[in-house]
């Protein structure tokens, strides 16, 4: 990036216009995947800022999807829900498709399967199942693998937390089955820990702790330290179920701190609500035990609520409901 800026300084032309922008994709990939909220959003700014100055339209479209995600991730649904509605609308499959192989997978797919988990937070779970719809048959019509893998992982985290574990199950199959052909070590961890949690939804918990295990290790032996929070509170939840209370405190406890420190947010409600579950499945009926769970779901209501993730607060307040 640096001799791209010095080339520009000097006056001297770049044969390739989508260099500068490949640059700052490439920092934005690894700056999300470490997660830095903070500096996601700000990479995502720099590259809508020169896609503007340029008046390019392929990287203004990018810059959209970027930001959208960034949006989404650090728990401002709503504004994710924008700017991905505007790389949705400005894509042209004849113009746009070949930027799969540039930028790692197709835009409107990209951009589809992160919408559709922000509309299902916002409550609106007919429009979120409208855009898995429309991903997985944009991807599948595709052909390209990686695409595909991510338009399968995002679904499927979409569709557990809607409640639909009989959707996600073939997709999550096929995921775990295409990452393992395809030899990409990461798309199959993200695989095995939408298994593991699908597990521990059937009610299987002793099942699913070793494949959450096994999907943590295998992710972060990749690198990536990003979704820290969403898995460190599903394996947090199964520990508890399977008796080992301090376990399950100690991750629900790093999850709650990594999201704060990193600014991944996203899950944000959910863990302060599975906080509160862990802390009733370990001190029973007792006062001391619903005090503090009592703290967790309003806390995870008072969250939901200024991210205005509705179907997160009804989640909540149903918890704090059952506590009354």
């Amino acid at each position: 990036r640096r001799l791209i800026d010095q080339a520009q300084s000097l006056g001297e032309p770049i044969e390739d216009p989508l260099m500068l922008y490949s640059a700052l994709y490439g920092a934005w990939v690894a700056n999300r995947m470490a997660f830095r909220g903070d500096v996601v959003v700000e990479l995502a700014t720099q590259f809508q800022e020169l896609a503007q100055s340029e008046s390019t339209a392929a990287p203004q479209m990018i810059g959209h999807l970027i930001m959208g995600i960034s949006r989404v991730l650090t728990g401002d649904f709503a504004g994710g829900r924008t700017e991905l509605g505007r790389a949705i609308d400005a894509y042209d499959p004849a113009a746009h498709r070949a930027l799969a192989t540039r930028f790692g997978h197709d835009v409107r797919v990209s951009a589809l399967a992160w919408r559709a988990f922000a509309l299902w937070a916002l409550g609106d779970t007919a429009a979120a199942q409208a855009d898995i719809d429309r991903a997985m048959d944009d991807a599948r019509s595709i052909g390209h693998a990686a695409t595909l893998m991510f338009a399968l992982s995002h679904a499927c985290l979409t569709l557990l937390h809607a409640g639909q574990g009989g959707a996600a199950a073939p997709l999550i199959q096929e995921l775990v089955r295409l990452g393992d052909e395809k030899g990409t070590l990461y798309w199959k961890a993200y695989g095995q820990l939408l298994l593991g949690w699908l597990i521990a939804l059937e009610g299987k918990a002793a099942d699913a702790v070793g494949t959450i295990e096994a999907g943590i290790a295998a992710m972060r032996s990749t690198g990536a330290t990003g979704y820290a929070p969403w898995y460190l509170t599903i394996l947090a939840k199964v520990r508890a179920e399977v008796g080992e209370a301090d376990e399950a405190r100690r991750c629900i406890e790093n999850a709650i701190v990594v999201a704060e420190t990193t600014g991944e947010r996203w899950c944000e409600a959910d863990i302060h609500r599975t906080a509160g579950e862990i802390a009733l499945m370990a001190g029973g009926t007792t006062a001391g035990a619903a005090a503090v769970a009592t703290a967790h779901f309003e806390r995870a209501r008072s969250i939901a609520h200024r991210q205005q993730a509705r179907s997160l607060e009804h989640r909540a307040a149903a918890s704090l409901a059952r506590l009354g």
